[in-house]
């Protein structure tokens, strides 16, 4: 039985967030549950770019992911 992805999310996504997310999307075993950025246009342009979800806040962000 293969290991289920590590979920993780990532808070803040300006010029370092936004590779976190893009690196985070794209590891085996790894699944970018969401993004949150105090900026919710520059959350969504880089949860659409990533195909994940935008959290109101980093704590409703940090509830669902495991890192």
């Amino acid at each position: 039985m293969a290991d289920p992805d590590i979920q993780v999310g990532v808070v803040g996504v300006g010029s370092l967030g936004q590779w976190h997310a893009r690196v985070y999307s794209e590891l085996p075993g790894v699944r970018l549950v969401g993004v949150f950025d105090a900026d919710p246009a520059r959350a969504r342009e880089i949860a659409d770019r990533y195909h994940t979800r935008v959290f109101d806040s980093p704590d409703a962000l940090a509830e669902a992911v495991e890192a």
